[in-house]
């Protein structure tokens, strides 16, 4: 058995599956533990999940963490987590679910988005500049469906919170938002008096702040501790503190490193219908994120529509702009070249030939360094640190680089 730390344990919510990692105070991993659950889908464009599968895969996923990594529970000396958003949870006032979680890709209130069109409310901004459709995955369209669909679900639902806000209460018995969900997901804007009523109100569900929590938490704020029931059932000593959690997708930057000024995370990003003519990963040189061009501005949802499709070396179809800004060079950095490529502006070319243009990418040689051990536990570093459970979890990590051109 390894020594008695202390150490932190990190969860994942993710759409396939719970993971649990144990890390030391410097961010070094000791284990990592998974738990599938299944996804249903009982009409097109619809998506859910049983929460109470969700609480079942944490628990094995921490038992076999624990038993893995051979330390003792007594060990771990902070908690944080993330899980997916825009995945909506409706919970009595006894915190029993009251339905499947409807999930983040699913697209049945259509028809409540449409009526964003029609609002003034400064919280169009968040749509693209007010240029772009709302999205029919965000907060307040799913819980208008709810409220017009279901409408003895709604009055039952005390509480209709995000999954990581689900994580919370699960985790230590308190009622938070967290500002991750609430900015991004909620139309929620601190620096304009919080929520949008008058945007709630045109969609259909200006009654629901009644049932989301009033604490609006930053991320890394002591949210609690670990309730005596839930240190039981995962195998944990109760009294843990907890660090307010964050949406997977954001967790999994703060774990890359690339939440720093200067530093970018290059992910593969698959665009065609057969991945078997890929080659190896290792023959990749680098691979790019979408990155929208001028043709479509801030509209972070268009998935490649409207941007320029090109080819990393490894042949991987990806988009990017036609440049990349200029970054600060590392020192001890290896440059390297690969080409992009953008379809030819004049008559289409029947051979499929595009034409390329090349930049030049260093790459560190060494990882990101990691923060130093302290004396005490801080809850952002717990946060911090507990976040790379996403991304160190998976295979496909890829590594921060610096871009130069």
């Amino acid at each position: 058995m390894l020594n008695n730390g202390p150490y932190l344990l990190g969860i994942d919510y993710g759409t396939e599956s719970c993971r649990v990692a144990i890390f030391d105070l410097e961010g070094r991993p000791l284990t990592f533990a998974a738990t599938p659950y299944k996804t249903t889908h009982p009409h097109p464009g619809w998506a859910e999940q049983d929460p109470e599968e969700w609480w079942k895969a944490l628990q094995a996923s921490c038992h076999r963490a624990i038993a893995a990594a051979g330390i003792s529970p007594a060990a771990i000396a902070g908690i944080s987590y993330d899980a997916t958003t825009l995945t909506m949870v409706a919970m009595d006032e006894r915190g029993n679910e009251l339905r499947p979680a409807i999930m983040w890709m699913d697209v049945r209130p259509t028809e409540q988005a449409a009526r964003a069109e029609g609002s003034d409310s400064v919280a169009r901004l968040y749509n693209g500049a007010g240029t772009s459709p709302a999205t029919a995955e965000w907060y307040p369209f799913k819980a208008a469906w709810l409220r017009e669909h279901e409408p003895e679900t709604y009055r039952k639902a005390a509480h209709l919170v995000d999954a990581p806000d689900w994580v919370t209460y699960k985790l230590t018995g308190e009622w938070t938002t967290n500002i991750n969900s609430a900015a991004i997901r909620m139309y929620y804007n601190r620096d304009k008096g919080g929520w949008p009523e008058d945007f709630y109100q045109t969609i259909g569900c200006g009654d629901v702040f009644d049932k989301i929590p009033e604490r609006v938490l930053d991320l890394g704020t002591p949210v609690g501790i670990l309730g005596t029931i839930p240190a039981q059932l995962l195998g944990l000593r109760p009294g843990i503190p907890v660090a307010q959690g964050l949406g997977d997708a954001w967790a999994g930057q703060i774990g890359l490193g690339s939440s720093d000024p200067g530093r970018w995370p290059l992910l593969p990003v698959p665009l065609t219908s057969s991945l078997a003519s890929r080659p190896p990963r290792s023959t990749a040189r680098v691979s790019s994120v979408p990155i929208p061009t001028p043709s479509c501005p801030a509209n972070i949802r268009s998935r490649g529509r409207g941007c320029r499709p090109v080819r990393c070396s490894s042949g991987l179809r990806t988009t990017s702009p036609l440049t990349l800004p200029a970054l600060p060079r590392e020192s001890g950095s290896t440059p390297t070249t690969f080409s992009t490529s953008s379809p030819r502006t004049s008559a289409p070319d029947p051979t499929g030939s595009l034409s390329t243009s090349t930049f030049r990418v260093t790459a560190p040689r060494t990882p990101t360094r990691r923060p130093a051990a302290s004396s005490g536990v801080c809850p952002s570093c717990i946060l911090r640190r507990t976040s790379t459970t996403l991304f160190r979890s998976q295979s496909a990590m890829a590594r921060p680089t610096t871009c130069a051109p």
